[in-house]
């Protein structure tokens, strides 16, 4: 019996510590030293279109071309997608300067429905290079160019570093959320750019070559849609290139319902992906020999940074219990070493990239925030969100996050 318990033991810690590992790698080669230098062949400037999907964000769509429409050259536009809209957002967008186009399908919901519906608007003429960017996005003065030029040049999708727009409230939970932010966004692709290897698109901030894109499977309501795409490009040969010299700043929500609703969208897409999409890039890893192919599925099989932590202080706590009881204790050291480097890669990491913008506390406050996540979690086994929800970009009657 004691056989069988440890041979269960090892093998779940083994299972369970290749995430981690994977994790740790990443973070590892962000400390590397490197050079960000992106050289741009200015012969040929690239025709770059914008598009914004909206679904009623007329809000927020102002702010956004009030700083798009000026970095926007004489050859590119901005098109937003007024995508099932009750709102303004259409009138507001060509007040603005932008194309606004507008679809009516309330069967079809969803960002990639409206994405589809875009792309098919620009193939009358098309562009050379097409950018996607969420309608509450802000973006860096050359990011449009640097972005298309980029993907013009080498043919292949390019994903801009991609942070969170934080204000100086002083919310735990908002603020310990943006350090995983700035682990999956800037520092894990960071340190694979630094040794060659591909990182994911993001969904915002990305450019796609004509060529790619005109043709990709867009049409979709499911909550994975950005995962699913950048997988389907990277299997077809088109993997993705991490450009982090200009950014795309995401507006965070600032309210409890829109943030928590915004946060199981994102983590139960992400572990639906980790489910749905690692064994098709493995199966083709080894069809095509590609470590970037089979790194592309490690990465993603990596859990949300707050569910990583928590299954390594519940995996420790069981291990050390079922050491006590005389099983093998091999596991339970073997989770101790790897707490060391999780801890100590998360705080030079958050040293080198991330102490002037979040403070040390929130590095203590981890487990207290790990465990305001738990319901996220649970939700996932029994109540899994499957389609596209849009983030409440007001929500003003909703109270503050807890602090």
């Amino acid at each position: 019996m004691l056989i069988l318990l440890n041979t269960i033991l090892i093998a779940g810690t083994v299972l369970l510590l290749i995430p981690f590992v994977v994790f740790c790698l990443e973070c590892l080669a962000a400390l590397l030293p490197w050079r960000p230098r992106t050289v741009l062949n200015d012969a040929e400037e690239a025709s770059v279109a914008v598009l914004l999907p909206a679904h009623n964000e007329s809000s927020v769509i102002a702010r956004t071309l009030d700083v798009l429409m000026p970095t926007l050259g004489k050859h590119d536009r901005a098109v937003v997608i007024a995508d099932n809209c009750s709102d303004d957002t259409a009138e507001i967008a060509r007040s603005k300067g932008a194309i606004a186009v507008e679809r009516t399908n309330l069967e079809q919901r969803g960002k990639g429905y409206a994405l589809d519906f875009g792309v098919k608007q620009l193939h009358e003429n098309p562009p050379d290079v097409v950018m996607i960017l969420d309608a509450d996005c802000n973006v860096d003065p050359a990011t449009v160019r640097t972005l298309g030029q980029l993907a013009h040049q080498t043919g292949r999708p390019v994903q801009s570093l991609n942070l969170g727009e934080l204000d100086d409230r002083p919310d735990s939970m908002f603020v310990a959320s943006s350090l995983g932010n700035y682990f999956i966004n800037l520092v894990r692709p960071l340190g694979l750019k630094k040794v060659g290897l591909s990182y994911r698109l993001l969904g915002t901030g990305m450019a796609l070559p004509w060529s790619i894109i005109k043709d990709a499977p867009l049409a979709s309501g499911h909550i994975v849609e950005d995962t699913r795409l950048g997988v389907d490009l990277a299997i077809d040969g088109h993997l993705p290139i991490f450009c982090p010299d200009v950014r795309v700043l995401s507006r965070l929500p600032q309210q409890k319902a829109s943030f928590v609703s915004q946060r199981t969208r994102w983590e139960h897409g992400h572990m639906q992906a980790a489910f749905s999409q690692v064994p098709r890039l493995i199966q083709a890893a080894i069809w095509n020999r590609s470590l970037s192919l089979f790194w592309l599925a490690m990465d993603i099989a990596v859990p949300p940074f707050s569910l990583m932590i928590f299954l390594w202080m519940l995996a420790t706590v069981a291990t050390g219990i079922a050491g006590f009881c005389g099983a093998s204790l091999l596991p339970f050291w073997a989770l101790c070493i790897t707490g060391v480097c999780l801890v100590t890669l998360i705080g030079l990491n958050w040293f080198v990239y991330c102490r002037k913008i979040i403070p040390l506390s929130v590095l203590v406050g981890i487990p207290k925030y790990v465990f305001k996540k738990l319901p996220i979690y649970f939700s996932f086994l029994f109540k899994r969100q499957q389609e596209w929800v849009r983030t409440d970009r007001e929500a003003e009657q909703q109270k503050p996050l807890a602090q």
